[in-house]
């Protein structure tokens, strides 16, 4: 008996260890994907289809990298395999596949298939679709148009949508309700008329009708993240932060969620774990502009300035166009009292951007610890003739004024 536990135990571990490695190999095809690294991402999914060759999430990227590269035929055969698993999951990619390859027929009658599934877009989302190019112009896609695919249900809502992208919440509002008297269990209802309620500035009302898109549908990202937006608008980072962990538990393939994270727990003085979220998002993207900066100002605040010149030299090495970057560097310069980088940090800055007099406050301020007071004088006096009113104290106690 204590043997058959122990194998069981023994199992178990195996088995979970093979989880986590495909989900990595998994995650690592998504990085790859989104950094249009096509050859990479197919090789990662091809490895997570070996020994999960139902899972339909790896087949459908792998035939969107397969896409990509153009090897159509290829990924034609993945998204038929996903389709298989999943009745029409992938019709819309096979009809852009035959789109693409210039097979109208083809690509209409999977377009068709796709229309007629829980999945389908919306026409504008097709229509814009550039795939289409090539048989946009010929009868049998005309033709195909003739035909109304969508339920008047669905076009009140895409024009109640439409409304409210014109900025016309109240029209938006009114036609909302009609339709959720009709089907009260559509998430994408409330979704948009919370929309609606936060052009108004009804911020409880808007709230509301998330918390029920969210409850309805609670997979679906865009309402956590529009209840996130509205979260910070209330001051209500706490509850902001638990819709970030909820999302991030269940899409980690979203990335740019972890940086949208840390940026909040920066904002909240959570160094540590807004560190951990750069250090997840960079273990996939390691020369991230952005991600990088991040890594900076978490650094700086955090009194921390060593690590942060590290993080923005980085940065400077890839981009030397941004102001802000010189800036930041210039503010870290300073507090380890390295006056003369500082001061030249600065100057790059003004080069960008001579119209900031903040940063002619700060050079001039750099300029004093140098000794040069003339010219930090000449800083303070650009400042002023701005509009910046502080730096009259450092003209009148350091200049003469």
């Amino acid at each position: 008996m204590r043997l058959r536990l122990v194998f069981v135990f023994v199992f178990a571990l195996f088995l979970l260890h093979q989880t986590e490695a495909q989900e990595s190999l998994y995650l690592k095809g998504m990085a790859s994907f989104q950094q249009r690294d096509f050859p990479q991402a197919v090789q990662s999914f091809t490895g997570v289809l070996k020994t999960s060759p139902e899972n339909i999430d790896a087949l459908q990227k792998r035939g969107e990298a397969f896409f990509c590269m153009g090897n159509y035929d290829e990924a034609l055969s993945d998204f038929r395999s996903a389709n298989s698993k999943k009745n029409n999951y992938s019709s819309f990619w096979i009809s852009k596949c035959f789109a693409e390859k210039g097979e109208a027929q083809n690509a209409l009658e999977a377009l068709a298939d796709h229309l007629n599934s829980p999945y389908k877009l919306t026409k504008k989302e097709i229509l814009l679709d550039p795939s289409f190019r090539k048989i946009e112009n010929t009868r049998a896609w005309r033709s195909f148009w003739k035909k109304d695919w969508y339920k008047p249900y669905e076009n009140e809502k895409a024009e109640a949508e439409f409304l409210i992208r014109q900025e016309k919440p109240n029209e938006a509002i009114e036609k909302l309700n009609i339709l959720l008297n009709q089907k009260d269990d559509d998430a994408s209802l409330y979704f948009l008329r919370s929309k609606a309620y936060a052009q108004l500035g009804m911020y409880n009302k808007s709230l509301a009708d998330l918390n029920l898109a969210v409850s309805k549908a609670p997979s679906e990202n865009t309402y956590r993240e529009e209840r996130i937006a509205l979260y910070l608008k209330m001051k209500r980072d706490e509850d902001a932060l638990n819709d970030y962990a909820e999302m991030i538990k269940t899409s980690p393939e979203e990335f740019e969620l972890y940086l949208k994270r840390a940026g909040l727990l920066l904002n909240m003085h959570d160094y540590r774990y807004a560190m951990r979220d750069v250090n997840t998002y960079l273990g996939y993207f390691k020369e991230d502009e952005k991600a990088l900066y991040l890594g900076g100002k978490i650094s700086y605040e955090s009194g921390d300035y060593y690590n942060a010149v590290k993080y923005f030299n980085q940065v400077l090495k890839k981009d030397q166009t941004k102001d802000i970057y010189f800036i930041a560097r210039g503010d870290t310069y300073t507090k380890l009292h390295t006056w003369e980088y500082a001061a030249n940090d600065y100057s790059m800055a003004l080069d960008l951007n001579p119209d900031n007099p903040e940063v002619y406050i700060s050079r001039g301020i750099v300029r004093l610890k140098e000794k040069k007071n003339k010219k930090a004088c000449y800083d303070f006096d650009k400042a002023f003739k701005m509009g910046e009113k502080k730096a009259l104290d450092y003209l009148q106690k350091y200049c003469g004024f």
